[in-house]
């Protein structure tokens, strides 16, 4: 999802008439402002959740219902950039606690580099062919291409927030299960 936050600003000039300059102030706002938003990712899961994968299926299902809103609802500059900056907001709130995941599924600090780095490797590894791909639609389609880019970025927040629920029954079972002498 978070390799979409890129194609938004070409989005801007492109459907919005914004200028390239205009587009490119909206660009710096959006990617580097909106990082801001992360410490509000970690107080939600944390202290209005209680759990990581609450958030995240949250998160990831309004990233998605905004990426849907720029393909159906008419071209309004104003709602667009709202819709975007919920894009990017949710991308920023969601990747700020995607290894808190750790704590919620108990998984040991022995074996916590381990799975960080497979957790890396999966979460990064669309980053090796979605920029080639999109890239491959502009080019076939043209501005069309746009739409086919957030249905895909769409899609795939819907499948991480099924990934989430998931998430949010095993950590309900291993939350729920007693702790051994060597957990405590």
């Amino acid at each position: 999802c978070y390799a979409g936050i890129s194609y938004t600003t070409p989005y801007c000039t492109v459907f919005l008439g914004m200028s390239v300059a205009m587009a490119s102030v909206f660009g710096t706002i959006k990617n580097n402002g909106i990082r801001l938003i992360s410490p509000v990712g970690g107080y939600m899961s944390d202290k209005v959740f209680h759990s990581v994968s609450k958030w995240q299926v949250l998160v990831f299902l309004i990233s998605a219902g905004s990426l849907i809103g720029l393909v159906v609802l008419p071209k309004f500059v104003w709602l667009h950039i709202i819709l975007i900056l919920i894009f990017c907001a949710c991308c920023f709130a969601q990747r700020s606690t995607t290894y808190a995941m750790l704590t919620e599924y108990k998984v040991s600090y022995t074996v916590t580099g381990t799975a960080i780095a497979f957790m890396t490797l999966i979460g990064y590894l669309p980053d090796m062919f979605v920029h080639s791909m999109f890239g491959r639609w502009l080019d076939l389609y043209g501005d069309a291409g746009y739409n086919r880019i957030f249905i895909f970025i769409a899609a795939t927040g819907l499948v991480c927030a099924l990934v989430a629920l998931i998430g949010v029954r095993m950590s309900k079972k291993i939350n729920s299960a007693p702790e051994t002498p060597a957990e405590a």
